[in-house]
């Protein structure tokens, strides 16, 4: 149903993203949630989670048929996120770093968009790298978060991540990503 969706979405039928908008406005709340660390107001996360489905109709051309529409959205909301912090310049951006994959890796991703590589690249890791590379960042949960739910020490989580975006780097790298 989702291909369905992306192709009525690039043949610019409104009800499509009406469609998108219904069944994945929770999930880009909870990412935007996430990302926005109880900082910006309820007013700013909805305006965010607006900009992101208008973003996405905006760009909907580049979205890869055959390929889930979660990737974009995260991405999509993720910068939006980032973006209303600069617009209200009450956090600078340097705190925000962490939490976020170095800048190279993070540019590269967000440049070609090549969602199709970043799904290959995950299937190279092992499922409990895969799970907490995904719920970091793509679902933006924290990683004491993650540490609690998988039942894993912090630090484990933290250089299982490292690990993951190293493999997930090189992988792209090695494709000339």
């Amino acid at each position: 149903m989702e291909n369905i969706l992306i192709e009525k979405l690039k043949d610019n039928d409104p009800k499509a993203l009406e469609l998108i908008i219904e069944n994945y406005s929770s999930y880009v709340f909870t990412v935007v949630k996430n990302f926005a660390k109880n900082v910006l107001s309820k007013e700013d996360i909805e305006e965010i989670i607006c900009d992101v489905f208008i973003l996405l109709w905006k760009n909907k051309n580049k979205i890869i048929n055959d390929k889930p529409i979660v990737p974009y959205l995260s991405v999509i909301a993720k910068n939006c996120v980032k973006n209303k912090f600069r617009e209200k310049s009450k956090i600078s951006v340097t705190v925000l770093k962490g939490d976020f994959p170095d800048d190279s890796f993070l540019e590269k991703f967000e440049r070609s968009l090549a969602v199709e590589y970043i799904f290959e690249a995950l299937e190279i890791l092992p499922e409990e790298q895969k799970e907490m590379f995904i719920r970091y960042y793509f679902y933006g949960e924290k990683i004491c978060d993650i540490s609690n739910i998988m039942n894993i020490s912090e630090s484990n989580v933290k250089t299982s991540l490292h690990r993951a975006r190293k493999k997930v780097k090189k992988f792209l790298t090695e494709r000339g990503i």
